[in-house]
C-alpha cells in the first residue's frame, strides 16, 4: 500500500512541475516573439513575471525540489532559444531564480513567521524578489560583465557599451519588478486553485480500531 502512495505521489510531483515548467517554456517561445522580443520592456515584465509565477507556485505546490528544477531548466531553455547569448548566464539566472524559491519554500510552505498566510506570502515575496535581485544585479554586473563581457575579443566598445546597458537593464532592476508581479499572481492563482495543487502528499489511512 506504501509503495503505491509513494509511486502516487512521485507522479503528483512531476506532474505539478511539467505543467508549471511548461508553462514558463511556453511563454519564453510564444509570448515573448509576440510583445517585441527579449529586448523589449513590455515581452520583459510580462514573460518573466510568468517565469517567476511558476517558480513560485511550484515551490509551494510541490516543494523546494520542483522550484529548483523550473529555475534551472528556464534560463537553460533560454540560452537554447537565443535569448541569453553566454553560457555563463545561465548559472547566475539559475541562481538568482533558485534564490526566490528557497525563500517562498522557507517562509510560506514552512510558516516560519507563524500561520498567517497573507503575512507569510507578504514577507516572502520582499525578501525573496530582492534577494533574487541581489544575486542577479552581483552575478551580472560584477561577475560577468566584468569577467566575461569586457574579455570577448569579438566584441568592439560600440557593441561592449550596448551589450553591458541592455543586460544592466535587463537582470537588474526589471527583475525586481518581474519578482514582485510574479509573487502576486501566484498568490491569486495559488488560492484559488488551491484544492486542484495540493501540497500534502497522499497519506495511507489509519486502519479503524
Amino acid at each position: 500500500m506504501s509503495d503505491n502512495i509513494n509511486v502516487k505521489n512521485r507522479v503528483l510531483w512531476i506532474t505539478q512541475t511539467a505543467m508549471l515548467l511548461a508553462v514558463a517554456v511556453l511563454s519564453q517561445t510564444y509570448l515573448m516573439p509576440i510583445l517585441g522580443g527579449p529586448g523589449n520592456p513590455v515581452s520583459q515584465l510580462a514573460v518573466g513575471s510568468i517565469v517567476n509565477f511558476c517558480l513560485v507556485l511550484a515551490a509551494l505546490t510541490s516543494g523546494f525540489l520542483s522550484g529548483a528544477a523550473i529555475a534551472v531548466c528556464t534560463p537553460f531553455i533560454a540560452f537554447l532559444m537565443g535569448i541569453t547569448v553566454y553560457p555563463q548566464q545561465i548559472i547566475i539566472v539559475a541562481l538568482g531564480n533558485t534564490a526566490i524559491v528557497f525563500i517562498f519554500w522557507v517562509i510560506c510552505r514552512k510558516k516560519i513567521l507563524g500561520k498567517h498566510d497573507t503575512f507569510n506570502w507578504g514577507a516572502a515575496a520582499i525578501i525573496g524578489s530582492v534577494s533574487k535581485f541581489i544575486v542577479l544585479w552581483f552575478g551580472m554586473t560584477k561577475i560577468f560583465i566584468e569577467l566575461v563581457l569586457k574579455n570577448d575579443a569579438a566584441l568592439n566598445e560600440v557593441q561592449l557599451a550596448r551589450m553591458t546597458a541592455m543586460i544592466t537593464l535587463t537582470f537588474t532592476w526589471n527583475q525586481l519588478a518581474t519578482a514582485l508581479t510574479g509573487s502576486i499572481l501566484a498568490f491569486m492563482i495559488f488560492r484559488a486553485l488551491k484544492p486542484v495543487f495540493s501540497d500534502k502528499k497522499i497519506k495511507t489511512s489509519k486502519k479503524p480500531g
